[in-house]
């Protein structure tokens, strides 16, 4: 023990002059280390965890840290006790090979020569690390105290980690041969692994919790799945909430520690979008079952709905800068919360395939609930009334479309009057000069289509295209017949075009669409609801159904895969 006494009295003496030289930016990115959660990839990795630890960092913060403490490192003189370097005996004679990429940092290099050249150096600098920063000596003046904002504690935690981790890599490696390029990029690592293992500064809460106040910006949005539990989402301030049977407005209740909300699927996740205003937005109720308003009161603010948005944290763990807002603002208070909600009840095969919500969040002094559309089948049940009867919806034939392999973006248009080889041409592309769906499964760049005939009509398939709802592509096609295209895509977009003779008969957006116009066009539109349940993708397809008799069917997905030929657009 007293040798671990001499180093850490050593590295207590080197720790001044090393945390000057550490800038205070990257400092505070490594320094929030101990935020981040440790990347899942790490459990498959066959690299040492120093090693690893090290490449989690930015490769801008690896060689900023790397180039301020080069001169340092070059004029520390630090020797390990003999009963550490005893530990490790440097080889008479070593072959290995290392791989790296170009552009690879020095000090990502240099680690890797570290594990080459002296086995075991890295098990032994992390566990003296670990050693001489609980030690008595060491340990005081890795305590940060209230040295500022967020940014200058964490830079203080990361720089006295740092500049701990240098000390004793240097103290090791030094007796080994090892160069500063080394020491450095090993102090990265075990300095990672240290900051992991110790908990954040007392004041850095305090000091998050400022900076995400400084920085809170209204409005907001934020875009994502909110987590489904026995039929409840929750806007939660971080405690389990515990909901209640829902009775009173059939969709939402305010309780201790947030909002719970209920939902038609009893597991998995629902589409969710979350808003934060400065004031209370209009009411809205198209395209929405059921819409009530509630009021909360939030114990410290921060609440979040969402479980995989990206802006789901306070501050970015490597630059400390606040995301959009995804949480409610954070401060205490009451809050007036709006949830809107449609397709909580069910498709008639019993799947929900269109269950979204949107829940806006506003400062309002605490009052009774509002409900603004109370429509839907399940609403009716928890409230103690009786059902509506299932309306019928006719697109629902369509509806297995979102959950093939098109689901995301496509282009589905349907021809008569034209052969197979004038529909290709009229796409731009060469019916002579096919090509296989596989490769354009590989490649994914290049706009393509597909088709299959049945009943003397032409559907083609552009799976994320959009040729076919393009219009002077549309009235081509239509020219010797009709010709009828639906478009969508991941943003939500749609298009859907009906031609006839050369003539554009519509074309539009699918909820934009309104009852009426010519005969054809009127009977293809005839009984959808463009205003109810969402479905476009459904109700588009239905559309080219009725005006031209036929559509996509899941069978000639699977026809076109079979067949493995495609034909690209353009090309």
């Amino acid at each position: 023990m007293g040798d671990v006494d001499e180093l850490a009295a050593a590295v207590a003496d080197a720790l001044p002059a090393l945390i000057a030289v550490i800038p205070t930016k990257p400092a505070a990115e490594l320094g929030r280390a101990g935020t981040a959660e440790r990347p899942s990839w790490r459990s498959d990795s066959n690299q040492h965890a120093v090693t690893a630890q090290l490449h989690e960092l930015p490769a801008t913060v690896v060689d900023r840290l790397h180039g301020a403490l080069e001169l340092a490192v070059d004029h520390l003189a630090l020797n390990a006790p003999a009963s550490v370097a005893e530990l490790l005996v440097p080889p008479a004679y070593t072959s290995f090979l290392t791989l790296s990429m170009g552009g690879e940092s020095e000090a990502r290099r240099a680690i890797q020569m570290v594990g080459g050249r002296w086995p075991g150096a890295l098990d032994l600098i992390e566990s003296t690390a670990a050693a001489v920063a609980a030690h008595g000596r060491v340990a005081p003046l890795l305590v940060v105290g209230d040295v500022g904002d967020e940014t200058a504690v964490a830079a203080a935690h990361g720089a006295a980690h740092l500049a701990a981790a240098v000390a004793v890599s240097s103290a090791v490696l030094r007796g080994l041969g090892g160069g500063t390029p080394e020491i450095v990029a090993v102090a990265l690592g075990v300095a990672v692994g240290l900051l992991r293992a110790r908990p954040m500064p007392a004041t850095y809460e305090r000091a998050v919790l400022e900076r995400t106040r400084a920085d809170y910006l209204l409005p907001g949005s934020a875009h994502g799945r909110a987590p489904v539990r026995d039929h409840v989402i929750a806007l939660t301030e971080g405690s389990d909430l515990v909901a209640g049977d829902f009775a009173e407005n059939g969709l939402v209740e305010s309780v201790d520690g947030g909002v719970v909300i209920r939902t038609g699927q009893a597991e998995g996740a629902v589409t969710t979008m979350f808003h934060v205003f400065a004031e209370a937005p209009e009411v809205s109720t198209e395209f929405w079952d059921e819409v009530v308003d509630v009021s909360w009161s939030a114990r410290a603010g921060g609440a979040t709905i969402l479980a995989d948005d990206h802006y789901g944290r306070h501050v970015d763990v490597w630059s400390g800068r606040p995301h959009r807002p995804s949480t409610t603002p954070p401060w205490p208070g009451d809050y007036r919360v709006r949830v809107c909600a449609a397709g909580r009840d069910p498709d008639p095969d019993g799947q929900h395939r269109n269950e979204h919500y949107e829940v806006s969040v506003w400062a309002e002094p605490f009052s009774a609930p509002v409900v603004h559309a109370r429509a839907d089948r399940l609403g009716h049940r928890l409230r103690g009334e009786p059902e509506p009867a299932p309306e019928a919806r006719p697109e629902q034939g369509y509806l297995w479309v979102s959950e093939s392999r098109i689901s995301v973006g496509a282009t589905v248009t349907v021809v008569d009057g034209l052969s197979r080889d004038e529909v290709i041409r009229a796409f731009g592309a060469d019916p002579a000069d096919p090509v296989t769906v596989d490769r354009m499964y590989e490649t994914y760049t290049d706009q393509w289509l597909a088709l299959v005939e049945r009943d003397d009509r032409v559907v083609v398939v552009e799976d994320n295209g959009f040729q076919g709802s393009r219009p002077e592509v549309i009235r081509e096609l239509s020219r010797a017949g009709r010709a009828a295209s639906m478009f969508w895509n991941v943003n939500a977009l749609t298009r859907v075009s009906l031609a006839r003779g050369g003539e554009l008969l519509l074309q539009g957006e699918v909820m934009e669409l309104r009852q009426g116009g010519e005969p054809e066009v009127a009977a293809a539109l005839a009984g959808l609801d463009f205003g109810g349940p969402r479905a476009w993708t459904a109700k588009g397809l239905l559309i080219v159904d009725r005006f031209l008799g036929t559509s996509l069917v899941p069978e000639d997905l699977e026809r076109i895969v079979d067949a493995d030929v495609a034909y690209l657009i353009g090309g």
